[in-house]
């Protein structure tokens, strides 16, 4: 169990509506990797906010009219104080403009970035 006076906070990316142009089946899809992702980390003692994991869950109860550029400022603001960036590399997670954004925010930031290749667990049968 994680120390939630001490866990300093790490951030986990993923593409999720691939700039607009993904499916709700794709985003559900991505969402349930994703949750899955973060639920290993979580698991293995970090404190993890997973962006997708929260506003996937927000967004089926309304709908909200925001461009992955409002998104991302709100998310910087978990970004700019997390210890590390991790990047969950789903299909099109090196073309993703909000993936991509999150990476050079943290670069700029010099916050480290560790990469996740998927594994069975992570994809499972979604």
């Amino acid at each position: 169990m994680i120390d939630t006076k001490s866990t300093p906070l790490v951030y986990l990316a993923t593409p999720y509506s691939l700039d607009g142009k993904a499916n709700a089946k794709e985003r559900q899809k991505r969402y349930v990797q994703v949750t899955r992702c973060a639920n290993i980390l979580f698991r293995s003692g970090l404190n993890v906010y997973s962006p997708i994991t929260m506003h996937h869950n927000i967004l089926k109860h309304k709908p909200i009219k925001m461009t992955t550029r409002d998104w991302l400022q709100l998310d910087f603001e978990y970004l700019r104080h997390s210890i590390m960036l991790f990047v969950l590399k789903l299909d099109g997670w090196d073309k993703s403009l909000g993936l991509l954004s999150e990476v050079e925010f943290a670069e700029n930031l010099k916050i480290p970035i560790c990469h996740i290749t998927p594994n069975k667990e992570i994809l499972g049968n979604s």
